[in-house]
């Protein structure tokens, strides 16, 4: 009968103990050393993903404190952009200022307004001016200066006809609108 037997031989004892030594490790490798590596690299994954997070919440901190930035330089002018607005009720307001510019540029000016539809956030204007072109031109300037918006879409330039006037009189279409306060 053969079974397992003891070494007998130094050769043996040697090759036997280098062969417990190395499986001895690798049983502490598989069992003790390879779930402490998957847990660091699973550690590092979160670690990344933690510090992509902070890296993007540090970039909106920065976006944020630029726009409060951006937001405190713009702030005074906020007063301004509620002032160039018609409040619904005012139109008169409007077309009075038109006409002060008008008489200030001296030409004859003829505003027409569709009827306001309250679903629509402007004012429609219509201005028929006559002048030479240097005081159409000022009224324009004057109308730019004011703190008003008005939206132009179209200018006609054109010879005055059936009006009579000096010569080098001009007739002038304006159509554009002004904007309802929000």
């Amino acid at each position: 009968m053969t079974g397992f037997s003891l070494p007998s031989t130094p050769r043996q004892k040697i090759i036997i103990t280098s062969s417990l030594t190395v499986l001895t490790i690798l049983v502490l490798v598989a069992f003790v050393t390879w779930p402490s590596i998957k847990e660091i690299r699973r550690l590092n994954t979160e670690i990344d993903a933690q510090r992509l997070e902070l890296e993007e919440l540090y970039y909106k901190g920065q976006s944020l404190k630029e726009t409060l930035e951006a937001y405190s330089k713009v702030k005074p002018t906020i007063g301004t952009l509620d002032r160039v607005y018609v409040e619904r009720g005012q139109e008169l307001g409007v077309i009075t200022t038109l006409e002060q510019v008008a008489d200030s540029s001296k030409i004859k000016q003829t505003i027409k307004t569709n009827e306001v539809d309250k679903s629509k956030q402007t004012m429609p204007l219509q201005l028929e001016l006559v002048g030479d072109l240097t005081r159409i031109i000022n009224y324009l300037g004057a109308i730019e200066a004011l703190d008003l918006y008005i939206n132009i879409d179209t200018v006609r330039l054109g010879s005055v006809g059936r009006i009579e006037t000096k010569d080098g009189a001009l007739s002038a279409l304006i159509v554009g609108n002004a904007f309802y306060k929000p």
